[in-house]
């Protein structure tokens, strides 16, 4: 199932709440059985202050996604009704803040992003060892953009500062975004920058 419910305002603010859930299960006569469960919930708003030039966005999710696998095995690494469990699972929440200035023609956007996400799975081998590995990382971010706007050029410089908890690591990323108005038919962009990313594997 999926909901969503909006509160909108007549200058222009409003409001959404959302959540979902989603199970499935299938079972192979005398092999194994799979159990998916995923849920999700969260909320996104825009808030336009009257008489003011500065606009607020912002939202917040969770997610959490999990398969369980009865599996059946004969041998040592079973368990008491003939069965060896496992399962995996993903899960994270994130948090935006976004303002927005306008300054003339021009733009200028700055916020801030916080970001967590775990890991976890387990199973047994056929050496009956059990395997299990647990992760959690969260991740602090900030930036800046200016957006130039004229009659054939967008130029939009930012900067981003990305900070790895988990790692005790702080990449600062700048990037610049350019485009160019040739004719009424033709535009020409490039874009380029630092990026970063926090990678997490499981192997077996």
């Amino acid at each position: 199932f999926y909901g969503k419910y909006s509160i909108s305002t007549n200058k222009g603010s409003r409001i959404d709440f959302f959540g979902m859930n989603f199970q499935d299960r299938a079972q192979f006569r005398d092999v194994s059985t799979f159990e998916w469960n995923s849920t999700g919930f969260g909320t996104r708003f825009l808030f336009l202050p009257p008489a003011s030039s500065t606009t607020l966005e912002g939202s917040f999710a969770y997610s959490d996604y999990r398969i369980d696998q009865e599996q059946a095995v004969l041998g040592s690494n079973a368990d008491e009704d003939g069965t060896s469990n496992r399962f995996s699972e993903i899960g994270g929440f994130e948090l935006n803040l976004d303002f927005n200035y306008y300054p003339g023609g021009d733009q200028i956007q700055y916020g801030i992003d916080i970001n967590g996400f775990n890991t976890n799975y387990t199973y047994q081998n056929f050496f009956n060892r059990e395997i299990e590995q647990k992760q959690f990382t969260t991740e602090l971010a900030g930036y800046v953009t200016y957006r130039f706007i004229s009659d054939r050029w967008v130029l939009e410089p930012s900067m981003r500062a990305h900070y790895y908890a988990s790692l005790q690591e702080l990449s600062p990323e700048p990037r610049l975004g350019v485009k160019y108005k040739y004719t009424d038919y033709i535009r020409l962009k490039a874009a380029g920058g630092f990026y970063s990313q926090n990678f997490v594997s499981g192997r077996s």
